[in-house]
């Protein structure tokens, strides 16, 4: 079985849709699948307007709760993919050993940019900006899902 983490800051927003269309992907695949924050406090659900877009798609990210990166977290995934350079610099900062795991999302877009790779943090935004940023994700993800 493999593994995937998905990587923001709050784990509210961005990995939360992430982990939530993928697993839509990939259904009947041999996968599983998390999501963490890097300042994530545990236990709280995702943000209202990241449930609205992903309802948009009938997905549901009701029982999402958050969680904050963690060591055991990392070990057992094959692959980390994060939303931002911040993400991945400080997951190969504290944890040096995983940096051969670890992935931008936007990697994986069809024709990835030369430059900012990042994904914006939507919190604190209008759904409208929910909506771009996760359609920033649409594409590397179903390209990720067809990959493993």
């Amino acid at each position: 079985m493999k593994t995937i983490l998905f990587v923001c800051t709050g784990n509210t927003c961005r990995s939360p849709m992430a982990q939530c269309y993928f697993d839509h992907l990939t259904r009947g695949k041999n996968i599983r699948t998390f999501s963490a924050g890097t300042a994530s406090l545990n236990g709280f659900p995702a943000s209202s307007l990241a449930s609205r877009i992903m309802a948009r798609y009938q997905l549901d990210l009701s029982s999402h709760k958050t969680r904050k990166v963690e060591k055991e977290l990392l070990d057992q995934s094959d692959m980390i993919i994060v939303m931002t350079e911040f993400h991945r610099d400080y997951l190969l900062r504290e944890w040096p050993e995983t940096g051969n795991k670890i992935f931008l999302l936007r990697e994986f877009d069809k024709n990835p940019l030369q430059g900012r790779m990042d994904i914006d943090d939507p919190m604190g935004g209008s759904e409208d900006f929910y909506q771009q940023v996760f359609d920033l994700m649409k594409e590397p993800l179903e390209r990720l899902s067809e990959m493993v």
